[in-house]
């Protein structure tokens, strides 16, 4: 029986449209109904057996034991509004009624709770009060004072940031009269009835006192209409500026700091050009002790020089005085302790109240001049001390650390000239002194090429003259000779006559190219030259059973002097010479782009490559055994190949042996 009791309980509460559950009272769910499912989406089996508290957001879980503990006292519990999770974890706001459930003796057995859905309207209630409270805050947030008034001037709400605006409380000010708290009432009437009329804002500036003093206040007040587009009245936003207002003021003052300082700066510039421009120290010294005159607007400026001991100072120059002597005033100031004091400086120093200075006395022309102030600022050139710019006025005023700063700048810029200056003097001096040199260097050079031109006039004619006589009449003694011994001591002065001879011409020829002689150049072949000088090496190559062989075929135009066959004339005998007997020496003529390029490539034992460079040196020659030479020969080949604008140098023959290459430019 019990058990149909239950089922029928079950099926009629499913047929109930409000959500019906039955909990113990610890909160365990023990029956739910079809109903209640559906408005939470949950199946039955994820709420029986659960406590109702699992179900409840965490700030909801206190009200939910508030109301059981409730409904234990009171035994009904009606339209409370509780939270509850649903089943896709939004929070749903539920009306709930509950009743308790006793046995026969009247205890406590569990609850009965009826839910229904609360519905959008209680929704939007709560999101609309949370949303004014929101609005609240921000209006307080905004660090300005928000009124709003009617068409009357009368206050209808005022934000928390208008309190101390008005030094009163916000709910105090509703209900007061805005026109009325204003400082000047006509005006603000005036502004007031203008806006309602023709709804443009306007800004309202006023004055009031407040704890710290007066303060500047800035009000914008813009129309307020009504939802059919009516006038309804004014917001007004406060702002406090009064700091604004300090901000501009000093904006002020620094700009007029700022522009009287960039005019000490131009001034600066342009007078540092000036003295820049001085190569004499005399005129650095004015032009110092004019420009901090003139730039800082005092009475009397001047530049005290230390000797070149660095030990005693004496006035360079003075402005804002007529001195004709300065001898009298160094006396002065010297007795008076003054430049006592400034030989103790390492950094700038300000004098206020010179009449009450114990360290020093100005000289009676000074305190005539009622000067009051000074400033004195050290100039170093690098490590060294130059001497101290000073300032004077009749102002007890301080001197500011920018003024100090342009004073010092004026000290540096003329310690550069100076230094600059006495470059100019030493650079001037030994440009003067290596002047005088190179006249007498150019003079000794001068009676060189004499000694030389005439060394080389003696050369080719008295002594080329007398040489020629005795080969010639050495060589008539050896036709007639038959002894055999005397014929060899006769051959043997031919053959020394023959490199005596060489040697001069090779010599006088070497002079004249070092002598910076031009030569003149006409067209010429240079396959033609080759061939030439290869033909009349011909007697020596046969000798020694050499053959010789030129490669190239065609014509190779160049501008060329008559000695550029002795070039190859040199380098084909000498390859005969050093070549061993049958073998080849090979003649190539190539084209080099812009060059004509000539290799004579013999199969001798080669030059090592340290002394590739010396053998185009005058009388640098290597050990060849019994070949010999004057050791002239290749100094000309270079010389002349240099002055044709050509190179030369040489190679290693792959095959053994070397190789010289001539490079000559081709005819334009």
């Amino acid at each position: 029986m019990a058990g149909k009791e239950a089922r029928f309980l079950k099926v009629l509460m499913d047929l109930l449209p409000e959500g019906i559950f039955s909990m113990d009272m610890e909160g365990r769910i023990l029956l739910v109904n079809r109903s209640l499912t559906e408005l939470l989406g949950y199946r039955s089996f994820s709420l029986l057996g659960k406590s109702v508290f699992d179900f409840a957001p965490q700030k909801a879980r206190k009200g939910l034991r508030e109301v059981l503990n409730e409904i234990t006292a009171s035994g009904v519990v009606r339209d409370r509004v509780v939270q509850l999770y649903d089943a896709m974890g939004r929070v749903r706001d539920l009306k709930m009624s509950l009743s308790l459930l006793k046995d026969g003796m009247g205890r406590p057995l569990g609850v009965i709770a009826v839910v229904s859905d609360v519905g959008d309207a209680t929704r939007l209630e709560r999101e609309l009060e949370e949303l004014q409270q929101f609005s609240q805050d921000v209006l307080d947030s905004a660090g300005v004072g928000i009124i709003a008034t009617d068409l009357k001037g009368n206050i209808v709400f005022a934000s928390r940031g208008a309190e101390p605006i008005f030094n009163t409380p916000a709910q105090e000010l509703v209900g007061q009269n805005i026109i009325k708290r204003s400082p000047d009432p006509l005006v603000l009437n005036e502004r007031f009835e203008g806006l309602i009329s023709s709804g443009e804002p306007f800004e309202y500036g006023f004055e009031v006192m407040g704890e710290d003093g007066m303060r500047s206040l800035v009000a914008v007040y813009t129309l307020l209409r009504g939802r059919d587009g009516a006038p309804a009245g004014a917001i007004a936003v406060f702002e406090d500026v009064t700091r604004i207002k300090e901000i501009e003021e000093e904006l002020k003052k620094s700009n007029s700091v700022l522009r009287e300082y960039t005019r000490d700066l131009e001034g600066l510039v342009e007078m540092t050009r000036t003295i820049g421009s001085y190569l004499d120290e005399e005129n650095i010294y004015r032009g110092m002790v004019e420009a901090a005159r003139k730039i800082l607007n005092v009475e009397v400026s001047c530049f005290f020089r230390y000797d070149e001991g660095g030990r005693r100072l004496s006035l360079a120059s003075i402005g804002g005085f007529r001195l004709r002597a300065t001898e009298a005033l160094d006396r002065e100031l010297e007795k008076g302790g003054l430049y006592g004091f400034l030989r103790t400086l390492r950094s700038p120093r300000i004098v206020h109240r010179l009449s009450e200075e114990r360290h020093f006395k100005l000289p009676g022309r000074f305190r005539k001049r009622g000067l009051q102030t000074a400033v004195f600022v050290p100039v170093r050139i690098k490590d060294r001390a130059l001497g101290v710019l000073s300032v004077f006025l009749k102002s007890p005023e301080r001197f500011k650390k920018e003024e100090v700063e342009i004073l010092q700048g004026i000290g540096t810029s003329a310690a550069i000239a100076v230094e600059n200056a006495r470059l100019y003097e030493e650079v001037k001096e030994y440009a003067s002194g290596l002047e005088e040199k190179v006249r007498e260097r150019t003079a000794e050079l001068e009676q060189s090429n004499r000694l030389k031109d005439l060394f080389i006039d003696i050369m080719g004619h008295d002594l080329l003259k007398p040489a020629g006589i005795a080969r010639l009449s050495a060589e008539m003694l050896l036709d007639g000779e038959e002894d055999e011994m005397k014929k060899r001591i006769i051959g043997s002065i031919v053959q020394s006559n023959k490199r005596i001879i060489d040697l001069i011409e090779s010599a006088t020829i070497l002079a004249k190219l070092e002598s910076g002689q031009e030569l003149e150049l006409s067209p010429g072949d240079v396959m033609e030259i080759v061939r030439d000088a290869a033909a009349d090496a011909g007697d020596l190559a046969q000798e020694k059973g050499v053959e010789i062989q030129i490669e190239g075929e065609g014509s190779f135009p160049a501008s060329v002097n008559p000695l550029i066959y002795d070039v190859f004339s040199n380098l084909i005998t000498n390859a005969i010479k050093y070549g061993p007997e049958n073998s080849q020496v090979k003649v190539a003529i190539e084209d080099a782009g812009g060059d004509w390029k000539v290799s004579v490539a013999d199969r001798g034992p080669g030059i090592p490559d340290e002394h590739k460079g010396a053998v185009f040196e005058r009388f640098k020659r290597l050990e060849k055994g019994a070949v010999k030479g004057s050791g002239l020969g290749l100094a000309i080949v270079k010389k002349v190949v240099e002055i044709h604008r050509g190179r030369v140098w040489v190679e290693d023959n792959p095959g053994g042996g070397s190789i010289f290459c001539v490079t000559i430019p081709k005819a334009a």
